[in-house]
């Protein structure tokens, strides 16, 4: 029986379906991996074939489908035409990539300059808009041709080496095209306005259910009441399966409010529930309020469970005591209903506990202890002022031997503070003449994409610099510490930032 349509089954949890795949979205974004492949690997030998065949004077990107194209161009096509969607240009050199045509203004949406391009600049490269034999930007031209997109140009950080841009997938932090981000990106454009907007509401699906500490199939259970897909007496109704609709306890109709909230045997249960503060089931106007509330729950001490955790428990003992009576004609009382929810939250919580415990013994980690000068460095940002903090420290046997910060504006966000602080502490590390250093941030982020290779386009340029600078000295390992073993170098950000801030008042 279809008790949800298939368009809600096929939307993200998010947003309150099942994330079921639409075949014909998958379809596409499958297509846009081998349409990736093409673009980031020309030299291939499909790329060449292609390339020889369909697009011999043009780039893949300005390509078209014309006439007599084989049913596999036309899949790439589609693929390809969904790339271009969110891709973007990130600047390394900026040799490559066009000031008026390209999408480079951002890496969260593919962006570029608004209005015609003056005709002595039309030709301009991103390069241009740097002050000459440096990759520092050239205010006074960017004021004269770009002044409204001036603050976000100047918020990017070219790496200071020589790197070439490159193309981006831009819902994918680290640049690179994945099937899952393209799918999601084919669902919101298969979406009608309507059912977008149908998707918007104050419900917290992932918050209020699918990250709830209980049974997978509790939240399934809940996913199917808030959806109106329990086969209580009005649905039932509705569909013409039973014409009696009335509930097995009151005789009242029987909806998924009445059952799980306001029939009075359920107002029993809840009333003898073990929560600190009354549930007030009566004022619950919908399901999803229902639930709302009961994650705000707190039990009584001597419980041991979470209020949380207990509320799905018991609604879910209400729902079987409703089928036990209908289906084997047994009466439960509310008190032990209230029981068999406590028994069931009790057994499941503590199954959970023991299985935790034999996961962190087999994924003990030994770590190696730091070799040469130890470097802490963090970074802090002023979201207002658009304004970033540095601060780093070099140890030597648990000894303080030195430390640095700096302040700058044109900072996009936390994790470019947190990559120029790395960037910095290199430089100083290299003009004090250290050897083999030993860098610690607390910045997973940032640590994982240096020591995987694996760019974030957010701080491409940084990470260029980085890998450059790290091949100057004899031995550096980068690891992530936390943050309150960082407490240094996270105080000399935060007070190089707070000074700059007061100057600029």
């Amino acid at each position: 029986m279809c008790w949800i349509a298939w368009d809600k089954l096929t939307r993200g949890k998010r947003e309150g379906g099942l994330g079921l795949r639409n075949l014909q979205d998958f379809n596409d974004a499958l297509l846009s991996k081998l349409s990736w492949r093409i673009l980031s690997n020309p030299d291939c030998l499909l790329a060449r074939i292609l390339k020889g065949k369909y697009f011999p004077n043009t780039t893949f990107l300005e390509s078209k489908l014309g006439e007599g194209g084989s049913h596999g161009w036309k899949g790439i096509i589609i693929g390809r035409d969904l790339l271009k969607e969110k891709l973007g240009k990130i600047i390394g050199n900026g040799k490559k990539t066009s000031v008026w045509d390209d999408p480079w203004l951002s890496t969260k949406e593919p962006k570029r300059p608004m209005g015609p391009a003056p005709r002595q600049f039309k030709d301009f490269k991103v390069a241009d808009l740097f002050i000459p034999n440096t990759r520092r930007w050239n205010e006074e031209l960017i004021n004269v041709l770009l002044p409204s997109c001036k603050e976000e140009i100047l918020c990017i950080i070219p790496g200071s080496y020589e790197v070439e841009d490159r193309l981006a997938w831009l819902p994918q932090r680290n640049g690179e095209y994945t099937v899952k981000t393209g799918y999601y990106v084919a669902r919101g454009r298969s979406l009608t306005d309507q059912q977008a907007a149908g998707t918007q509401d104050n419900f917290h699906w992932i918050t209020d259910i699918w990250n709830g500490k209980f049974a997978p199939k509790l939240k399934l259970f809940l996913w199917k009441s808030v959806q109106g897909a329990l086969p209580v007496g009005e649905n039932l109704a509705m569909r013409g399966i039973m014409s009696q609709s009335r509930c097995t306890h009151c005789g009242e109709a029987e909806t998924t409010l009445h059952l799980l909230f306001l029939c009075p045997f359920t107002q029993a249960v809840w009333d003898h529930a073990p929560f600190r503060n009354p549930v007030e089931e009566q004022s619950f106007t919908s399901v999803k309020e229902g639930i709302s509330k009961l994650k705000t729950l707190t039990c009584l001490p001597p419980i041991g469970i979470d209020g949380g955790t207990l509320a799905p428990w018991i609604l879910w003992s209400i729902w079987l005591s409703r089928n036990s009576k209908i289906f084997s004609n047994r009466r439960t009382s509310a008190k032990e209903t209230l029981n068999l929810a406590l028994i069931r939250a009790r057994e499941w919580t503590s199954a959970q506990g023991e299985q935790r415990v034999s996961t962190q013994k087999a994924g003990s980690i030994r770590t190696m202890p730091p070799i040469g000068i130890q470097c802490h460095t963090d970074g802090a940002w002023n979201e207002e002022r658009k304004a970033g903090g540095m601060g780093w420290t070099f140890h030597e046997d648990q000894k303080l031997i030195g430390q640095g910060s700096k302040a700058m504006e044109h900072i996009g966000s936390p994790i470019v503070a947190e990559g120029m602080a790395i960037r910095l502490a290199l430089n100083q590390a290299l003009d004090l003449g250290f050897t083999s250093l030993h860098v610690a941030s607390d910045s997973a982020q940032v640590i994982t994409a240096i020591n995987s290779g694996d760019p974030l386009s957010e701080i491409y340029g940084i990470l260029q610099d980085i890998s450059y600078l790290s091949l100057l000295f004899r031995s550096v390992t980068f690891v992530s510490t936390p943050r309150k073993a960082n407490i240094l170098a996270d105080a000399s950000a935060k007070l190089s930032l707070c000074a700059f801030l007061a100057v600029g008042e």
